[in-house]
């Protein structure tokens, strides 16, 4: 529910007090986020700020706070490339378009040609343009088994006209194990990655889609 991701939301700006702005490194990934205030006089955990987030929490409308940027880097398995992911909110940012609709989907779009297991939510949707490409990234949570996850794309993926790279296969195998998938098709570029959730036992499939654009 909404309290849910406020409360995250809260443990994010608790980090952020100070500099406003959060930074978190790791081996294969990193991560920034940074709060820009309309406001430039006003500060996280300030009574003004407060009275504005007391406000945000009610109506969702955090975008009249001010504006979210996120810059996400993660390095891609069995390469030594890095896709790099940069992501701002706009003035109409509302916190409740995170909230599921009545099928259990959070906003956003499934991205097209691309099978969605039968019965799974979307959790998750972000696109962003490029200067030649357009990245698409987009995460499922849905029951069952991994296994029975990974068949399903096979079959679903190589019938709808998508090809495998087998040189690309072989290291991801080697590196990342068969939960994770490359297809490629008519200038379009997929990865879909299926794993368990510790927590819940549900699965969790993210697909990512790099197509060009066409001029």
């Amino acid at each position: 529910n909404l309290r849910k991701y406020f409360r995250t939301l809260n443990a994010i700006l608790e980090c952020m007090r100070t500099k406003q702005r959060y930074r978190l490194e790791r081996e294969n990934f990193g991560f920034w986020g940074a709060i820009e205030f309309r406001d430039s006089d006003l500060k996280i955990g300030s009574e003004e700020f407060l009275e504005e987030y007391e406000s945000a929490f009610e109506t969702g409308e955090f975008g009249k706070i001010g504006i979210g940027r996120v810059v996400i880097a993660q390095k891609e398995p069995g390469s030594d490339s890095t896709r790099i992911v940069n992501m701002w909110t706009g003035k109409d940012f509302n916190l409740k378009n995170f909230l599921p609709d009545s099928k259990g989907d959070t906003g956003g779009k499934d991205i097209p040609g691309i099978p969605r297991y039968p019965g799974s939510r979307r959790v998750f949707s972000t696109q962003q343009e490029n200067t030649q490409t357009i990245d698409s990234l987009v995460t499922y949570e849905g029951g069952g088994g991994v296994v029975g996850h990974i068949l399903f794309y096979h079959s679903r993926m190589e019938s709808g006209g998508w090809k495998t790279d087998p040189t690309f296969e072989k290291v991801v195998y080697k590196k990342s194990g068969k939960n994770f998938m490359y297809y490629t098709r008519k200038g379009r570029e997929c990865t879909i990655h299926v794993q368990e959730d510790g927590n819940t036992g549900r699965v969790i499939t993210t697909i990512t889609n790099r197509e060009k654009k066409t001029s």
